[in-house]
């Protein structure tokens, strides 16, 4: 239990405060969670990713409020997703169902973010048209991955092109 409040005079209300209440969140709370991978005995989780064309791109469904009806005040964290890096990785489960439905029909799907496939657990080459969609930082990632040499100022054509004819 927390200290009386006390007045700036220093007289107490008499009535103590229980600390729990009190504290507030001040974080989006996502409705998106990234479980730990499932066991190596299991199929692969399937997730569903959208790159976006900002590093943390915050989008939200609803804001959070403060509601101070009924002589109390509790706030109403907000709900959204946040990306990280680029991206969003969302599990398909039921569980995210209407999370997944959301993004693919938010208005600024295809402008500010677009789904993309999930690159992330391949162990053959991605095809040209999913290369293109990757950025410069993600094809040098890929040629280090697979030994392939490539200079600094190469161009995204450039690595693609050496991607191709250098990977077996």
């Amino acid at each position: 239990m927390a200290k009386p409040k006390l007045e700036r005079n220093g007289d107490s209300e008499g009535q103590e405060m229980d600390q729990e209440s009190t504290v507030m969140s001040e974080t989006m709370q996502s409705p998106v969670v990234q479980d730990s991978p499932a066991p190596a005995t299991e199929s692969p989780t399937k997730w569903v990713v959208f790159r976006s064309h900002d590093k943390e791109l915050a989008l939200f469904q609803k804001a959070g409020f403060m509601d101070k009806s009924h002589g109390m005040v509790t706030y109403n964290p907000s709900v959204g997703v946040q990306f990280v890096d680029f991206y969003l990785r969302v599990q398909d489960i039921p569980k995210h169902a209407d999370t997944i439905k959301w993004l693919r029909g938010h208005p600024s799907n295809g402008i500010s973010f677009a789904e993309v496939p999930d690159l992330s657990n391949i162990v053959e080459l991605p095809t040209i048209a999913q290369m293109k969609q990757m950025s410069i930082v993600e094809l040098k990632e890929l040629c280090a991955k697979n030994k392939v040499k490539v200079t600094d100022n190469a161009s995204m054509d450039t690595i693609i092109l050496a991607l191709v004819e250098n990977v077996k």
